[in-house]
């Protein structure tokens, strides 16, 4: 059992994992739910892990070709140029994934129904012993007018 374990490639371990992923998201949502410290902290030590691979592979790279200046040159301008083709390709895949998929689109009919709207009250006040949706204001001296107890005497709705 355990040469068969051991005999797996880092590759077929990622796929493995991102299967297992699926189908406990699929399967058990409120324990997917429940892995977010993990999958953040894996995702914060993977950020944290490729800049310096990156610069490792760029200098033993550079020292790798010694003091040729000339065949350093070329694969310095044939890493540009890799580097680009590749990030816009990449760019390209996600846009098109993105605009295919639709991911985070909910159908309307699945949206939940939003709660009925309330005018904000006062912590002091109760919504049962003031009348808070009454917000007149005078239009020929643009100045609250004394309709009710909540709305009078409030500066926010006067204007000088």
């Amino acid at each position: 059992m355990w040469s068969f374990l051991r005999r797996r490639t880092l590759t077929q371990w990622i796929v493995v994992a991102m299967v297992a992923g699926v189908a406990i998201g699929v399967m058990f949502p409120a324990f997917a739910v429940s892995l977010l410290p993990i999958s953040t902290a894996f995702i914060r030590i993977i950020k944290s892990i490729i800049v310096p691979l990156i610069f490792g592979t760029l200098v033993v790279g550079i020292a790798g070709h010694g003091d040729d200046m000339k065949r350093v040159g070329r694969l310095a301008l044939k890493s540009i140029v890799y580097f680009e083709i590749v990030t816009t390709l990449a760019l390209f895949i996600g846009l098109l994934t993105v605009n295919v998929m639709k991911p985070g689109w909910v159908p309307p009919s699945r949206l939940p129904q939003p709660a009925p709207r309330r005018w904000p009250v006062s912590p002091s006040r109760s919504p049962a012993s003031s009348n808070t949706s009454c917000r007149r204001v005078s239009s020929t001296r643009r100045r609250a007018t004394k309709c009710c107890r909540s709305c009078f005497g409030r500066s926010s709705l006067r204007s000088a």
